[in-house]
């Protein structure tokens, strides 16, 4: 362990503690001094103040990411340089106290980043083009998302994913989790349209007993069900007003009461949300919190349309070939090449899911001009 601090007293409470803990620490208290260090040794944790007397923490993070992947780092810092620390997120922090804090947390958050690290392991995702979890792309846009979600998944960093209606954002947001060091907790979705507004408070945060009419018993809310795994928080712009006011708490606090309740509960919750909206119109408009967008897009992520990737379409439709050929047991093994053309001149407003071979083998696509019917090897309807 590698601990970072100009903080005489800071510095010899943290080594102790480590080192009764078994760990094998170096300390120093400026930042050229830990570039050297780093440059000597790797270190599996490093613990680093982002205030230092010659170089700032960001740049020994930096260098830390550049030596060695594998490190968890946490960052410490002052409450007015938050915004700050978020950026050391960013930049592949696993997570950020602030002062003051007791021992017993850091020692909680560290104990957890170590254990996840020996559960899990970090791939290269789509470096080989298959894809991670159902994304299948070789182009340049799918290939910065995949070297993005690579460092930033085994972070504790809020995720904002932004792309249209079919772009995969479920899959990627399941792709972060599972190379989180949440893997093994509960990864949780909610479909924040596609519940009632009058519901979506007990969804997500639970109900008590009688909290109102058909409450018949105490319901825990689905931040409850991911405490020390995530949460996905699906078609976020659609949320009220009044329903972001309480969402940001819960982002800020990682607190908040059931229905009904007045017990505080709290939790640890990674939050990755997502969008098919523009959220910075929508702020302008006054439809979402400009404070709660900030603190959700720590991390922003764009999901290419598939119209701006053609080059992934012959892949992407050999992959649902393959795929639905299998379990339909029909002995087709390509596309036409007047089919290929056709899947690669259309826009496909549904992106990938519409994309999806249906298991039907037969299939109708309106194209740029008359609709083409034909068996598996045609394109398929949107």
């Amino acid at each position: 362990m590698l601990i970072v601090d100009d903080e005489p007293n800071m510095r010899k409470v943290l080594a102790d503690v480590f080192a009764d803990e078994g760990m094998s620490v170096d300390v120093t208290a400026d930042g050229l001094t830990a570039v050297s260090l780093i440059n000597q040794n790797s270190y599996d944790v490093a613990i680093v103040d982002l205030k230092l007397p010659d170089i700032s923490g960001i740049d020994v993070i930096k260098e830390i990411r550049r030596r060695n992947l594998s490190t968890i780092i946490l960052m410490i810092t002052a409450y007015s340089t938050v915004d700050t620390a978020i950026e050391a997120m960013k930049l592949g922090a696993y997570d950020y106290v602030t002062k003051p804090f007791k021992v017993e947390r850091l020692k909680e958050i560290i104990n957890d980043a170590v254990a996840g690290s020996r559960n899990r392991t970090i791939a290269a995702a789509g470096a080989d083009g298959e894809g991670f979890d159902g994304v299948v792309g070789r182009s340049p846009q799918v290939r910065q998302v995949f070297e993005m979600i690579t460092d930033i998944a085994p972070t504790n960093a809020t995720v904002l994913i932004y792309g249209e209606s079919g772009t995969g954002k479920e899959l990627l947001a399941k792709y972060i989790h599972k190379r989180s060091l949440r893997a093994r907790k509960p990864f949780i979705k909610v479909n924040c349209a596609a519940i009632p507004e009058t519901l979506l408070e007990s969804e997500l945060f639970g109900h008590e007993k009688g909290a109102f009419t058909n409450a018949v018993a105490r319901k825990p809310g689905r931040f409850e069900l991911a405490d020390g795994g995530s949460i996905f928080l699906d078609e976020i712009g659609e949320m009220s007003p009044a329903m972001q006011s309480k969402l940001l708490r819960v982002v800020q606090e990682k607190e908040f009461e059931r229905v009904g309740g007045t017990q505080t509960i709290k939790v640890d919750v990674r939050i990755i949300a997502a969008t098919n909206r523009n959220l910075m119109e929508a702020m302008r408009e006054g439809k979402f919190r400009e404070d709660l967008y900030y603190r959700l897009a720590v991390v922003p992520i764009m999901l290419p349309p598939l119209r701006d990737r053609r080059e992934d379409i012959e892949e992407l439709a050999m992959s649902f070939l393959r795929r639905y050929a299998e379990e339909t047991a029909k002995p087709v093994t390509g596309f036409s090449k007047e089919a290929m053309q056709a899947l690669q001149s259309y826009d496909w407003p549904g992106n990938t899911r519409a994309a999806e071979l249906h298991r039907t083998g037969c299939y109708s696509f309106k194209g740029r001009g008359n609709p083409v019917k034909g068996p598996l090897s045609q394109p398929p309807s949107d």
